[in-house]
């Protein structure tokens, strides 16, 4: 019952696409450039005698400025 469940979730996530003729294919994307990003949001805290503080906080996002798909197709 084990074998049938694993078999059944990865079937069912699978990233492969099936087209009418039964060739498999998935897309692949690769990033080519880009930039880092900072943005500042505040966090807010209750401190012990019931008071709000406001923290900010900052974080680093990666921006993919252009990017290059490819069709990947799968062997059989």
């Amino acid at each position: 019952m084990k074998k049938i469940l694993i078999l059944s979730l990865v079937t069912l996530t699978s990233c492969w696409k099936t087209l009418p003729d039964g060739r498999q294919y998935r897309i692949s994307c690769d990033c080519v450039s880009g930039h880092n990003e900072v943005r500042m949001t505040l966090m807010t805290t209750v401190n012990p005698n019931g008071t709000l503080n406001q923290i900010p906080t900052t974080e680093t996002v990666y921006i993919c400025d252009y990017s290059v798909c490819d069709t990947v197709w799968r062997k059989k």
